[in-house]
């Protein structure tokens, strides 16, 4: 049915159902955080395809032409933030993400509370994905994730949060050397057509 709909609209760069939680009656706690055109409907028939700017990567259908345009998940990423430097591959060649209405899939996993740990490696993530963002300049990039760990660094330094503020200092730098690694992704996927697939 994706497929189908897919063919339906030259613009559906990526496709994604309902994400259900693994009992099949409720949103899956990640799309629900992202959902709220779903509680807008007010029991309104939504639409086959609703145009969204976020879906986890869960299950998206993904047709070759956007392969062909946006390219492969960045090895950047071994998990958490791949979809988010997809989206905004995808959003800088001007292709959409739907979701289609009408078509549901069980994302069965467990809901946990983030650890310290997982916080900060989700931290990492995020500002790895601003220096591989397309829509900023490299420069810019530079400033927004290495400035906004050491920023946040700042911050918990001042809260007495040494140990945290440690671990965002340390994010800094780790980032610095991680720009040296984006640069060659940013060149490969800022142009249409990737000859290895």
């Amino acid at each position: 049915r994706l497929a189908e709909l897919s063919a339906t609209r030259p613009d559906v760069g990526i496709l994604s159902p309902v994400h259900l939680d693994g009992t099949g009656k409720h949103l899956d706690v990640g799309f629900a955080r992202h959902a709220d055109w779903i509680q807008l409907s007010d029991g309104r028939v939504l639409p086959p395809l609703v145009e969204v700017a976020y879906v986890n990567a869960a299950c998206w259908f993904v047709p070759r032409r956007t392969l062909l345009t946006v390219g492969e998940f960045s090895p950047l990423f071994a998990h958490y933030g791949e979809d988010t430097d997809y989206l905004n591959r995808l959003h800088y060649h001007r292709l959409s993400l739907f979701v289609a209405s009408e078509t549901t899939v069980c994302h069965d996993r467990a809901y946990r509370v983030a650890d310290r740990r997982k916080r900060l490696h989700l931290d990492y993530v995020y500002y790895l994905s601003l220096l591989t963002n397309l829509h900023l300049t490299p420069a810019k990039a530079f400033l927004q994730a290495v400035g906004g760990a050491a920023k946040r660094a700042f911050f918990t330094l001042q809260k007495g949060k040494f140990s945290d503020a440690g671990a965002y200092m340390r994010m800094a730098c780790r980032l610095t050397v991680d720009c040296f690694r984006a640069i060659p992704y940013r060149r490969l996927y800022v142009k249409p057509y990737h000859p290895e697939l």
